[in-house]
């Protein structure tokens, strides 16, 4: 009976320590199962952004209150894929800074940082594959900037100075002698067509049109008048309609028509003087140079 009771017995010992194992691997397994992921997460550091580079002058001045911005996050020298829960939107603020509508965090990296904009309180909604925009249109002022290869592993303040990518036209007419109480009633020009112009998001250019679409009004009033359009090569068809007192005698809608053979290229503005001459107008002088506002609150560096 002793044998056969220490049998007994031995065999529960055997299934005790059966059940202390599995009990203990057990333990080992919710215990592990418990280790939160994000624990061993590398740090993020968040990113601040302005629009100058330095003190506020007259040739610097900020992005404009009120105005939004793009930022979109990339690897360093690539647009595979954002970063940071971009494209994200920011609205400028006094003293130029850029307030995002989220916050932008990165891990430890090297990243490649731009803004684009339509210079006004729009959203720009521009949406970019492969480093290449959707199609653009005539009469936006399309703004980017870049900071590139940035490092971070800090948090950081990233500088904007942004510069335009569309072309400025400005019209002024004016008339000889023989011509009296002018009113510019129209001006007009042909419109680059802008079937397949993007904005190339690493190089920060727009492509050039070779095509004249539609004729589209200039704004403004009286004897000069502006428009946006994008890139365009080629000659450009121009149309002005007047009333007037020519050689004494009155005319309503009298219309003028002239070429002009001009390269618009991006970020440049054009100045361009017409003169009518009794029955026709030709043009005096063309001016060009970096399309820089005055009054207007951006910085436009090259």
């Amino acid at each position: 009976m002793y044998k056969e009771s220490n049998g007994r017995l031995t065999i529960i010992v055997q299934c005790d320590m059966k059940k202390f194992v599995s009990l203990l691997l057990t333990g080992i397994f919710v215990t592990l199962s418990c280790i939160k992921p994000g624990d061993n997460s590398p740090k993020e550091h968040y990113l601040k952004f302005l629009s100058y580079g330095g003190p506020v002058t007259k040739g610097q001045i900020p992005f404009t209150t009120g105005n939004r911005s793009s930022i979109l996050v990339f690897e360093a020298d690539s647009l595979c894929g954002y970063f940071g829960g971009t494209p994200v939107l920011a609205t400028g603020v006094a003293d130029g800074e850029l307030v995002t509508q989220n916050s932008i965090a990165l891990v430890k990296g090297c990243y490649d940082i731009y803004s684009v904009s339509l210079n006004n309180s729009q959203d720009p909604s521009m949406v970019f594959e492969n480093g290449l925009s959707t199609e653009l249109e005539n009469g936006r002022d399309y703004l980017w900037a870049a900071q590139k290869n940035i490092t971070v592993n800090s948090d950081k303040v990233i500088v904007f100075n942004y510069r335009r990518l569309a072309s400025l036209v400005t019209l002024k007419v004016k008339a000889d002698t023989s011509i009296k109480n002018l009113i510019i009633r129209d001006m007009k020009l042909s419109a680059p067509k802008t079937d397949s112009i993007y904005m190339n998001l690493s190089q920060g250019i727009i492509n050039s049109s070779n095509a004249s679409g539609s004729l589209i009004s200039l704004n403004g009033s009286g004897s000069e008048r502006s428009v946006i359009i994008v890139p365009k090569e080629g000659s450009t068809y121009l149309e002005i309609e007047v009333d007037a007192t020519i050689n004494g005698l009155d005319v309503t809608e009298k219309k003028y028509s002239a070429v002009l053979d001009i390269e618009f290229t991006s970020g440049n503005s054009y100045q361009i003087e017409l003169e009518i001459v009794s029955d026709k107008i030709a043009v005096v002088t063309t001016t060009v140079s970096e399309w820089r506002l005055k009054n207007n609150l951006v910085i436009y560096n090259r």
